[in-house]
C-alpha cells in the first residue's frame, strides 16, 4: 500500500474528517505520558485513532514539558519513534534512540544533536540487549526518567488455520517480549534511584477491536496492555506510571511496507474507516502537533481507556 492509499484509508475510518493523524500525533501521546502533568496516571490506555473506538468533546490542552529528564525510546529510527525522539528533546528531554536500524537510528541521533541524543544498537528480543540499553542510558545521562517501549513488527494477514507458528512467536517476541524486558529494566533502574518515572508501551487498537490486524498482531498487542495493567499495580507502590497509547493506522515506513500503499493511499482509507473525520494517520513530523486530549477516569480502576479528538 502507498502512503496515499494509506491516507484513503485512514479518512474513511475517521468520524473527524479533512486531516491526517501523524506520528507525531502519537508522540504527543506519549510526551504526555512521559509529562508531570501526567503525575497521577497510571494503568491507562490512551487511544489516538480519530474516534473509531469513541468520541468525545474538546477539552483544553495541557503544557507539555520533559525539562531535565532523561528518555529511552525503542524502535526510534523511523515511524513514531522518531516523531517521539524528536519531541521529546524539543522538550527538554535527553534522549537515547534505540533501534536495530543503525544509519537511520544514527542520522536522527546527530540531527538532534550529539549532547541531547546518542543512538543505541538494541534488539528488544534479547533481554541482556535491554538490560544493556537501560544501563547505557544511566551511564550516559546519569538517571532514567521515561522509557517508552515502542518496538514492534507486522506480520502478514491469513487465516488462523494455517498461521506459521515461528512467525507467531517472531512478533510476540519483539512486541510483547520486548515491551516486558524494558518494563523490567526500566523500572529497576527506576527503584533503584528512588525516580518517580514514567513507562509507556505502544499498544494498538487491535489491542481493544478484532481484526484490526493480523493474528499474531493482535494477540501480540492484548498482551501489551494486560502487561501495562498488571505493572501498573505493582510499579505504582514505587511511584511509577506505567501507561500505553493505542494508535488506529499510522502511515509510517513499516506499515506502508507492509501494506504497500503509498502514505496519500493510507490517508484515504484511513479517513474511509474513520467515525471522526478529517484526522487521517500519516507520519509527518514536521507539524508542530495541534491536539487536545479527552481524559476519562474511573478512581476505583486501572487500565482504563482514553481517547483524543484534534482541536
Amino acid at each position: 500500500m502507498t502512503a496515499e492509499q494509506a491516507e484513503v484509508v485512514s479518512e474513511a475510518m475517521s468520524v473527524l474528517k479533512g486531516g491526517a493523524t501523524k506520528a507525531r500525533d502519537i508522540a504527543a501521546a506519549a510526551l504526555f505520558l512521559a509529562s508531570d502533568e501526567a503525575a497521577f496516571v497510571s494503568g491507562h490506555n490512551l487511544v489516538v485513532d480519530a474516534a473509531i473506538t469513541a468520541v468525545g468533546p474538546k477539552p483544553p490542552g495541557f503544557d507539555l514539558q520533559l525539562e531535565g529528564k532523561v528518555a529511552i525510546i525503542t524502535g526510534a529510527a523511523s515511524g513514531i519513534g522518531e516523531a517521539a525522539a524528536q519531541l521529546f528533546a524539543e522538550h527538554g528531554a535527553w534522549v537515547v534512540i534505540a533501534d536495530i536500524q543503525d544509519e537511520l537510528g544514527a542520522a536522527l541521533a546527530a540531527s538532534i544533536g550529539a549532547d541531547r541524543c546518542k543512538y543505541y544498537r538494541c534488539d528488544v528480543r534479547d533481554e541482556q540487549q535491554v538490560s544493556d540499553l537501560v544501563d547505557f542510558a544511566v551511564a550516559t545521562f546519569g538517571r532514567l526518567d521515561v522509557m517508552y517501549s515502542n518496538a514492534g513488527i507486522i506480520c502478514r494477514s491469513g487465516s488462523l488455520l494455517q498461521m506459521n507458528l515461528e512467525d507467531f512467536d517472531n512478533v510476540v517476541a519483539v512486541n510483547t517480549r520486548g515491551c516486558v524486558a524494558a518494563v523490567k529494566h526500566a523500572g529497576r533502574a527506576m527503584a533503584a534511584a528512588g525516580t518517580r518515572g514514567s513507562i509507556i508501551c505502544t499498544a494498538s487498537v487491535a489491542a481493544m477491536v478484532g481484526g484490526m490486524g493480523s493474528h499474531a498482531y493482535t494477540v501480540s498487542k492484548h498482551a501489551v496492555l494486560g502487561l501495562v495493567r498488571s505493572a501498573a499495580g505493582e510499579l505504582g507502590h514505587l511511584g511509577i506510571r506505567v501507561n500505553c497509547v493505542s494508535p488506529a493506522g499510522v502511515a509510517t515506513p513499516m506499515a506502508l511496507r507492509f501494506t504497500g500503499m503509498t502514505a496519500e493511499q493510507a490517508e484515504v482509507v484511513s479517513e474511509a474507516m474513520s467515525v471522526l473525520k478529517g484526522a487521517q494517520r500519516r507520519p509527518e513530523i514536521s507539524r508542530r502537533p495541534r491536539c487536545s486530549w479527552r481524559l476519562t477516569r474511573q478512581h476505583s480502576s486501572a487500565g482504563i481507556i482514553w481517547w483524543s479528538t484534534p482541536r
